[in-house]
């Protein structure tokens, strides 16, 4: 057996192993009694304020899970502010042009940061002030 053939197949063992270990450690429902719990809250919220609320809370805690996901996990940074502001007022990633949203998107965003990650409530007020509304 060449010494090519020996460092494929442990790089190839290696994957494998690896390979199993995401599979067992991954968390493929991300749906339980606290998110189902948060997700009813971030839709009686949404409904007080008269934005338009999913109808599945199920739906919701899939996608926020407990912790937010990745809008706790972003409004704390400064890249992924900026990702947000091109998205909220750059039109996307895509096509980039000025847009001016309602003033519903950053009252929706202050309503999950408030129900996920209050912590992160105070600058991410500051964040949907310094943007411009319709």
């Amino acid at each position: 057996m060449t010494s090519h053939r020996k460092i494929y197949l442990i790089v190839a063992g290696v994957l494998a192993v690896l390979l199993v270990v995401m599979l067992v450690t991954y968390r493929y429902n991300r749906s339980n009694e606290e998110a189902l719990s948060k997700a009813g809250q971030l839709i009686s919220a949404f409904e007080d304020e008269g934005l338009r609320a999913p109808k599945d809370p199920a739906r919701v805690a899939d996608v926020l899970g407990t912790d937010g996901g990745t809008v706790c996990g972003s409004v704390g940074s400064g890249v992924g502010r900026g990702i947000a502001k091109l998205h909220l007022m750059v039109g996307g990633s895509f096509a980039t042009r000025p847009v001016i949203n309602e003033r519903r998107v950053g009252t929706g965003l202050l309503l999950i940061v408030e129900t996920y990650c209050p912590d992160k409530l105070p600058e991410t007020q500051q964040f949907v002030d310094s943007l411009r509304f319709s």
